[in-house]
């Protein structure tokens, strides 16, 4: 069984495919800093309750946070980046999701582009806010 996909800085170009998230005991994908576009795919989610880290910051991803990301199946996430794409909305449901026992495990290090005074993304929890000039803060977390 795959548990491990890393395909950093290898210049994939693409959108990611819907059936992203078929691989039911991933628990890290890394596709940062390569030029992948488009949104990020409802596919996602047949992976989310193993997914414990999720890298797709430095790509070329494109439209809202989408809302599958909320549920509690993704509450097992330690580790989220999506920062330096061109996605916009709200993380905070995130900061605060539970997983299945209660337990609040996410967010341990988040980054997005939260940065600024017109962020693209809103995240109270996030410990690292970057903006559109690819300068990023760590953030203290109350």
């Amino acid at each position: 069984h795959i548990h491990y996909i890393r395909t950093a800085n290898n210049n994939l170009v693409g959108t990611l495919p819907q059936h992203i998230g078929f691989l039911p005991r991933i628990q890290h994908l890394d596709l940062s800093f390569n030029r992948i576009g488009g949104i990020i795919p409802q596919g996602l989610v047949a992976s989310s309750g193993s997914l414990k880290r999720l890298s797709l910051n430095n790509n070329q991803l494109t439209g809202s946070i989408p809302s599958f990301l909320f549920q509690s199946s993704f509450s097992k996430l330690s580790y989220f980046s999506v920062e330096h794409n061109f996605l916009t909305g709200d993380l905070d449901q995130l900061c605060t999701a539970a997983d299945a026992d209660g337990e609040n495990n996410v967010n341990k290090a988040m980054a997005a582009d939260c940065l600024g005074t017109d962020p693209e993304i809103t995240c109270s929890c996030c410990r690292y806010c970057c903006d559109r000039e690819d300068s990023c803060e760590r953030m203290e977390i109350n």
